[in-house]
């Protein structure tokens, strides 16, 4: 399942210009050309158009290669910009019973809004790398001021400590979570000494509260960690 959506009907990009008529002529042409292009690749796929958004039903061989979604909503983001509009995609995992097609649509819609608050207009993200956003997302949806709350109480301090101080700590826990909390790896990425990892690890405990060496404080230091992304975002 792709979902692909127009950032100028969206509202997520200014409109260069066009006014809706004409707005609507670009989002049609683009359809006309994503329906040639879908039924050319796989001709038992589908696609529809509603509200600015390309639904892409991807069936056959295509729907279940883990990888194929993902190249073709590329090439269809391509047609996008040659029409001269912003698209962004969200990808949903394959459904092989029609009946339950909503729970594809409704993972590839989570994964544009996502991806958009992410990457920005023009992202494209996979369901299968949201994670732990989904949650924060409709956190966000239902109450923005909760994923605030959420930063404000593990990285904002962090945060505010390399602004006034013009330290790295930040950047060393995004780094040592992304090498796996390996001191060594994260060491040889930030070109530092292991002991200087340890030591702005525990200033972060210090300034926070939370030890990246406690299951439950490491936890919340990555949840604020993608708060701030939404928040970013």
């Amino acid at each position: 399942m792709i979902l692909l959506a127009v950032d100028e009907f969206d509202g997520v990009v200014a409109r260069k210009g066009d006014n809706q008529e004409d707005l609507d002529s670009k989002i049609e042409r683009f359809f006309t050309q994503c329906s040639r292009f879908v039924s050319s690749s796989e001709p038992s796929s589908l696609a529809s158009l509603k509200s600015g958004h390309v639904l892409i039903f991807l069936c056959g061989k295509s729907g279940q290669d883990g990888s194929a979604p993902g190249r073709m909503a590329t090439v269809l983001q391509g047609m996008g910009r040659a029409h001269g509009l912003s698209v962004s995609a969200g990808i949903g995992g394959f459904v092989s019973d029609p009946a339950r097609m909503d729970r594809g649509y409704q993972e590839a819609l989570v994964a544009l809004k996502v991806g958009r608050k992410l990457a920005g207009p023009g992202s494209m993200l996979h369901f299968r790398d949201v994670g732990t956003y989904r949650l924060l997302l409709e956190i966000s949806e239902r109450d923005p001021d909760e994923v605030r709350s959420l930063y404000d109480e593990t990285i904002g301090p962090i945060d505010r400590y390399d602004e006034s101080n013009g330290t790295q700590l930040l950047q060393t826990l995004a780094v040592f979570f992304r090498n796996n909390e390996s001191l060594t790896k994260t060491a040889a990425e930030l070109y530092a000494h292991r002991h200087t990892i340890r030591y702005r690890l525990e200033k972060i405990a210090e300034i926070t509260g939370l030890s990246v060496f406690q299951t439950e404080h490491k936890e919340r230091l990555g949840l604020g960690l993608k708060a701030r992304s939404l928040l970013a975002g």
